[in-house]
């Protein structure tokens, strides 16, 4: 076996390694000094670590719910002001100077079945005879 990387040493010293595995890092440990001063200096630096662990909480450090009512506000009070400046950019920076609106021209013919052509025709026939 090589001489097992720090994750495999890790693992061993924290239980977590499969059986197979850790037995076999257990008989190259017997077995290689170097890698047993490697794991000796990990257990001395995880026994240092533990020491400055900090404190589990306990619930009198009750830290606030997500669905506390304050909770609710702040959420409606940073949507409402999101909404706001948002407006007033578009209100601000957007205002440009005002369209120019043009009136279409249109040629405005009667279409054939009108009241208008039937008159038309009507005349045009009274002219012929």
């Amino acid at each position: 076996m090589n001489h097992p990387n720090e994750d495999s040493l890790l693992k061993l010293r924290l239980e977590i390694a499969e059986t197979e595995e850790a037995r076999e890092l257990q008989e190259h440990l017997a077995a290689c000094l170097e890698c047993r001063q490697r794991y000796g200096a990990l257990e001395n630096d995880l026994g240092t670590l533990e020491k400055f662990s900090l404190p589990p909480l306990h619930e009198h450090y009750d830290q606030p719910s997500v669905n506390h009512p304050a909770v609710n506000y702040l959420w409606r009070a940073a949507a409402i002001l999101l909404v706001a400046l948002s407006v007033g950019y578009v209100a601000l920076f957007n205002y440009g100077q005002p369209v120019k609106v043009e009136p279409m021209r249109v040629a405005l013919t009667p279409p054939p079945d009108s009241l208008q052509a039937r008159l038309s025709c009507i005349a045009i026939e009274l002219k012929v005879w």
